[in-house]
Parts: C-alpha cells; structure tokens; sequence
C-alpha cells in the first residue's frame, strides 16, 4: 500500500492504559489508528473507518471479541482481524482461527508479537486481494472472449443464411450440421429434416 495511504488498524479493548499504549505504539509504527472501548462501538467504528485490520480483546462487556469477529467477517470478509486472548486460552484461539481470524496473540501483549501478526495480517489481507484481482480478470477476460465469440458466430450464421448458393456443412462423422435456406431450396429437404439427421455418404 502506498505510503500515503496508510493501513488502517481498529483497536478495541475495555482497558482505556492498553487502548492509549497500544494506539500510541501503533500511530508510531505509521499506522492509521482508531479505538473503541466495547464491540458494539468497536463495530459501528468499523462500519465508519473501514479499517484493514482490526484489533479485538476477546473478554469484553456488551459484545465480546468473538462476537466482533464474527459480524466484521460477515459485512466485510476482506478485513482482518486478529484476537486478543488470556494466556491458557487456546479452545478461545482455535475457535477463533476457525471462524477465520488471521491471528491471535495473547495478554500481556508485548511490541514485537504485536507486529509480527500485523505483517502477517497485511500479507494475508494483500494475497487475498490479489487472488480476488486476479480472478476478476480472468472472468472479465471469460466473459470478453464468449462475446467475441458469439458475435462471430451469429456473423458467420448470417452469412451463410443469406448467401444465395446452397451451403452445407458436416462433422468429423460426415453428419450434416450446416444447412443453409438456398439448398433446402436446392434439394427440397427442410433444415430440421436434415441438421444432425442425414450425413454426406
């Protein structure tokens, strides 16, 4: 991402100390930062800041970091979020990792694990960005590469419709697949009497 335009990180925790230290640490690092105190504000800040990656405690009053988790995948599966556990919870991590958290870390949160699930969540936000980029592109080149085809179909079909000499046309197995109105003139036999009913031999 350009530098101008910085990553995005929402914070949300309960504790105003970790939610002033850890804004601080991360405004320092060069990341756009916002906080919330519970999930309910946490999520209605989401909605307003579009965050990349959001940051949740997991132990919180009014909706917890697992709820948080859960509602940002839901209206935004691009954004990260990384979870914020007690030493010991690891059913509350793998929960979370299932419901396709990027990463966890736990309490007490020290600068450098902080960081390392930051680059990680960036990475994984980019790739992801980059598989759904590149498979736009590859619909768009599908959806381009159908149309050109169907117009040179129905170009080619009206050709040979209008042309006044009889046309046919056959298969690999000599079956008639090609049948223009100047032979069913020629020969007396319809088109549906001989498309994919009569061969050449």
């Amino acid at each position: 991402m350009p530098e101008n335009h910085p990553w995005k990180i929402l914070l949300i925790d309960d504790e105003p100390s970790i939610r002033k230290v850890t804004g601080i640490a991360l405004e320092d690092a060069g990341y756009r930062v916002q906080t919330a105190e519970d999930g309910e504000k946490g999520l209605a800040a989401c909605r307003e800041f579009a965050p990349h990656i959001v940051i949740t405690d997991i132990r919180m009053p009014k909706m917890d970091g697992m709820a948080v988790l859960e509602s940002v995948k839901n209206e935004f599966p691009e954004t990260e979020v990384i979870v914020v556990t007690a030493y010991g919870e690891m059913d509350v991590a793998i929960r979370a990792l299932q419901l396709d958290a990027s990463d966890f870390i736990t309490k007490p949160v020290h600068d450098d694990a902080l960081h390392v699930a930051i680059q990680r969540a960036i990475k994984r936000y980019n790739d992801k960005k980059q598989l759904a980029d590149y498979t736009r592109f590859l619909e768009e080149g599908w959806n381009q590469t159908t149309r050109e085809l169907m117009e040179a179909f129905h170009f080619e079909n009206s050709l040979i419709e209008s042309s006044m000499d009889g046309i046919v046309g056959c298969d690999a197995e000599e079956t008639i697949i090609t049948y223009n109105k100047s032979m069913e003139s020629m020969l007396g036999y319809t088109k549906s009497e001989v498309i994919r009913s009569k061969t050449l031999s």
